[in-house]
């Protein structure tokens, strides 16, 4: 049995731009940042999930973000630790990038510009240095197809949970976004806050996601 953490990023500009007098169909809201309030949130969960075995993450860059300052510190430290070892896997997986509307915050970018902006942003964050450890191989060379947000489909939500399935790894957080969990989870919650863990099962013999908890949560 496989334990999962799922992750909806922090705040991001595209959640706020309504309230802000702007039109979430703004182009400058492509691949939209975190906000200063989502910057905190990621952080926040620095530390507070323990016995990580692997770490993956949407393409988007508020996903990205999330994923460095929250989880960042785990490869900084064994990097100390190992010499030049990282034990635990960042893997970024085309699979997690949030769907919905045509609307610029879905539709990705090339990730050598994305790691790029998200360094260049938070210049004084200690964890952004784990982006250079994250492995971006899974990505189609066709990725990002600007303007042509994926359809979210049973079919691309398998292929991720096969390919989770595959893994070696037991404890498993994954950072995405608001539709993405909603899906994985088969509706079974209502509402997906921002950095707000919550605590899955995996039945390895039918792929599916069982709801554990939503409070306290962390890896045994």
């Amino acid at each position: 049995m496989k334990n999962i953490i799922l992750i909806r990023h922090g705040e991001s500009l595209g959640q706020v731009a309504k309230a802000r007098g702007r039109s979430r169909k703004h182009p400058d809201l492509l691949d939209c940042f975190i906000t200063q309030k989502g910057i905190g949130q990621a952080s926040q969960l620095k530390d507070s999930i323990q016995n990580i075995d692997l770490v993956c993450t949407s393409p988007l860059t508020r996903a990205i973000t999330t994923c460095a300052l929250a989880f960042g510190n785990i490869a900084d430290q064994e990097l100390e630790e190992e010499g030049a070892t990282i034990t635990t896997p960042f893997i970024c997986h085309p699979d997690l990038a949030e769907v919905g509307s045509s609307i610029p915050e879905n539709m990705g970018r090339p990730i050598k510009k994305v790691l790029k902006d998200i360094k260049r942003t938070l210049p004084y964050c200690e964890e952004i240095s784990c982006l250079d450890k994250i492995d971006f191989s899974l990505l189609p060379k066709s990725w990002p197809d600007i303007g042509k947000p994926k359809s979210l489909t049973n079919h691309s939500l398998m292929n991720f949970l096969e390919w989770l399935n595959s893994r070696p790894e037991t404890n498993i957080v994954v950072v995405c976004h608001y539709n993405v969990i909603i899906r994985l989870l088969n509706r079974a919650v209502n509402f997906v806050e921002n950095c707000s863990p919550i605590l899955c099962t995996m039945n390895e013999d039918d792929l599916t996601l069982h709801l554990v908890q939503t409070k306290n949560v962390n890896f045994n």
